[in-house]
């Protein structure tokens, strides 16, 4: 099916109601990073931040800061792959912030 100038498909789709769009929501995932098969632990951490990235429906975003070398990175590597998985509807995108002016 075509609506305006983009092409829409749907398994529930009907053909005969041609005047309804269909909207297919797509994730987009932007993460520089492989999962770490090795990553044990800190379930308390993760289950902290997915359920301050997941309030009533809305959309969130978060920070994890700290000393260098603490794990930051290999903890919010985890935290993403992790809801790629169990919200399939979600995007992440990685914002590396290394300074105040790469913000």
């Amino acid at each position: 099916m075509t609506f305006g100038n983009k092409e829409v498909w749907s398994p529930d789709f009907d053909p005969i109601d041609t005047n309804i769009p269909v909207v297919i929501h797509k994730s987009h995932w932007i993460v520089p990073f492989e999962k770490n098969r090795c990553f044990t632990g800190r379930e308390t951490e993760l289950t902290q931040l997915e359920k301050m990235l997941f309030i009533e429906d809305r959309i969130t975003k978060i920070t994890v800061s700290g000393l260098g070398g603490v794990g930051k990175t290999s903890l919010t590597i985890e935290l993403v792959y992790s809801i790629r998985e169990h919200h399939k509807d979600c995007s992440i995108f990685w914002i590396p912030v290394t300074n105040f002016e790469s913000l």
